[in-house]
């Protein structure tokens, strides 16, 4: 797989806790990659977005999301909310990796 042409625009939703979120492709914004609208149960994604950065801001949205869903993001400032998203997204792509490469030795 080349990870640095991937993008997510085939991806139309998610589950987090087992509720469905919508991924909108949009417009790129300057002022961020993505947002969670926890009003429509939506994540946005910048459009241009690629390769395991894309991956990236997807996870972090989707931890945001999570954070909503659970009822916990009004028990937390913004600050801890977001170092919380940046850590999970940090942690899943190593969790991910691992994966794929315990397919490859069972599938090799």
């Amino acid at each position: 797989m080349d990870w640095e042409t991937l993008t997510l625009k085939k991806i139309n939703a998610v589950k987090v806790l087992g509720q469905t979120i919508k991924v909108i492709h949009r417009k790129p914004k300057k002022e961020s990659y993505g947002e969670y609208d926890c009003a429509k149960r939506e994540i946005h994604l910048n459009d241009n977005l690629k390769g395991m950065f894309a991956i990236r801001v997807l996870l972090h949205e989707m931890q945001h999301a999570a954070l909503r869903l659970a009822g916990v993001d009004y028990h937390i400032s913004e600050a801890t909310e977001e170092q919380i998203c940046t850590l999970t997204e940090s942690t899943g792509i190593e969790v991910m990796g691992l994966l794929f490469d315990l397919v490859e030795e069972i599938d090799g």
